[in-house]
């Protein structure tokens, strides 16, 4: 089970590239590869903070979600179980989202500092 978790996160944050990639990537097409200086900290600080977070985000939502359709085959007499279930679908899901808000600020500040 654990690794059907694990193949989900792979697939679904493999895809989420450096910001700092591809902009080198960029000026490599159009020639630039010198004219710009290299990568600050605090640029490449926040470039690992939108890919941690925008992946940590993305598993835990999968997670939340995989565990509140868990809920819906428990019988009603183990109705505890399955509160238990839902209620730790929806925690997963909060967490995701405020996962995803942070992911979005390194992003945006990405953009305002490091372009």
């Amino acid at each position: 089970m654990a690794r059907h978790y694990l193949l989900a996160l792979l697939l679904t944050t493999g895809c989420a590239g450096s910001f700092e990639e591809a902009k080198v990537a960029g000026m490599h097409d159009r020639g630039l590869i010198g004219a710009a200086p290299p990568p600050t900290e605090r640029c490449i600080t926040l470039d690992d903070r939108r890919q941690f977070y925008g992946g940590f985000a993305k598993g835990t939502a999968f997670v939340g979600g995989g565990s509140g359709l868990a809920a819906l085959p428990i019988p009603e007499d183990k109705k505890e179980i399955r509160v238990g279930l839902a209620v730790g679908g929806l925690g997963m899901v909060a967490i995701a989202i405020t996962a995803q808000t942070i992911a979005d600020a390194a992003s945006g500040s990405w953009v305002e500092e490091c372009k």
